[in-house]
């Protein structure tokens, strides 16, 4: 399958940030530094000029992270306003670039495929920062449904630690009896390239893969049953 060369800088580029980022965090003792920086990426697709100043002086205890913020986040092109304003999705909550006929609808295949799909919020272009594509399309659009189902089990009771252990899991939900569940949420439109990526994680004493009905055409049922933390975590 062929790949543009601007897709494979591009993902290139945004390896390297990740990566820069894990091993800082984890060089400062501080892991929670990788969290609240995909927490922020993923939440905040456009920045007026406040707003993104604000974001880099959001922990002064850390120089590097005002640079992790200039990396995520560059001026917002000429091609990408509409009448001085920038969309963003309602849906997906990632700017929206306008297509060549000057209409504006998301691309991404999940909001497409809604009926219900809430009206863009539309936001000032001058002096403001977009988030980066590779980042739009590698941590912020997978991180939406992390949120979500973030939100959903901490709403049944759970506490719920995003990203543990520089992002060995997506989450881990714990309840105060003792159950918890570890979940890497995987948002892919095929599910042949899903199953290429799915990696192997360790000492899981049970798994379940679970795929919602829309992407598996049958009725969601788990491989396993109850999976478990592993005995480090």
């Amino acid at each position: 399958m062929a790949v543009a060369a601007k897709d494979v800088v591009s993902e290139v580029h945004e390896s390297a940030l990740v990566k820069h980022i894990k091993d800082t965090a984890a060089l400062l003792g501080r892991p929670e530094l990788y969290a609240r920086w995909r927490l922020f990426v993923t939440s905040h697709a456009v920045l007026g000029p406040d707003a993104f100043l604000a974001a880099k002086n959001a922990v002064l205890d850390v120089p590097q992270w005002a640079t992790w913020m200039e990396e995520s986040y560059g001026p917002v092109p000429v091609e990408l306003a509409v009448s001085g304003r920038v969309a963003v999705c309602g849906g997906c909550e990632q700017w929206i670039a306008p297509r060549a006929d000057g209409l504006v609808r998301c691309r991404v295949w999940r909001c497409g495929q809604r009926h219900d799909l809430p009206g863009p919020v539309w936001v000032e272009a001058e002096g403001a920062r977009r988030l980066e594509p590779e980042l739009v399309r590698f941590v912020a659009l997978p991180g939406h449904p992390e949120l979500d189902l973030a939100q959903r089990l901490a709403a049944r009771g759970a506490r719920v630690v995003l990203y543990p252990k520089l992002d060995a899991l997506d989450l881990v939900a714990l309840w105060p009896d003792g159950y918890s569940v570890g979940v890497d949420v995987k948002d892919w439109h095929s599910p042949y390239l899903l199953a290429r990526r799915i990696k192997t994680f360790p000492r899981w004493g049970r798994g379940s893969v679970r795929l919602p009905q829309g992407v598996s055409g049958r009725s969601t049922r788990p491989a396993a049953q109850q999976p478990q933390l592993p005995e480090d975590s």
